[in-house]
């Protein structure tokens, strides 16, 4: 399955979407790593989606059980009920234990966590509950070239299984705003995370005493 900017995604109850018509570039696109070697993106999302809270709290926005699902060139923002819960803006992938695993999933030039207007906050009554991106039993996942923000819980996680992800050239913004006391990490991996503007998440990189991390700037 592929969603981008000329998809077509069906009306729901709460959720809206839209074409985007702001022709505005986001995100910090600074250079990062030692060398300055990789960039951050700034990204103009084409294809809009929210949930308004105000009317209804959905737990989860985009779900993709299949395997070699693409996203790319789209905002998600608002979905996720509360800390502490698998609620997502977007979930590839489902629980442990439940059959069939996936692999080869791909997230690029995606705006997560706000609208296409701005980087920044959207607030408390707008804000993202839980987790922003959510890899689960899918091996082999590719998060790159993203801007990832301002979510309850934790930017991206890897979990329930999912190993060998790569994690390049994203910005991963204030993440773990509704319980930075439980820390939810910016990112929470296992494989590589190369090249990304990580700052002002509840924690930065985590990856778990048994799981299998590289880390590269």
């Amino acid at each position: 399955m592929t969603l981008e900017r000329h998809s077509t995604v069906p009306p729901t109850t709460s959720p809206t979407a839209q074409r985007c018509s702001i022709p505005t570039q986001i995100g910090a696109g600074v250079s990062v790593g030692t060398d300055g070697t990789y960039t951050t993106p700034t990204l103009d999302p084409e294809l809009e989606i929210w949930n308004n809270r105000s009317t209804a709290v959905v737990a989860e926005g985009l779900i993709f059980e299949a395997g070699n699902s693409i996203l790319r060139h789209v905002s998600i923002s608002g979905f996720g009920n509360a800390a502490s819960t698998f609620d997502a803006n977007v979930r590839f992938g489902h629980n442990f234990g439940i059959d069939p695993d996936y692999t080869g999933a791909l997230v690029e030039y995606n705006v997560i966590g706000t609208g296409p207007a701005s980087f920044t906050d959207p607030g408390a009554g707008n804000r993202s509950g839980e987790i922003n991106l959510s890899i689960r039993e899918n091996d082999n996942a590719v998060i790159r070239d993203n801007l990832i923000g301002f979510a309850g819980g934790e930017g991206v996680t890897f979990n329930s299984g999912s190993n060998s992800g790569t994690v390049l050239r994203n910005e991963i913004r204030s993440n773990g705003l509704l319980d930075p006391v439980a820390n939810p990490a910016g990112v929470w991996v296992s494989g590589n995370v190369t090249g990304n503007l990580i700052v002002d998440n509840a924690s930065g990189v985590y990856s778990g005493p048994t799981l299998w991390i590289t880390y590269e700037d």
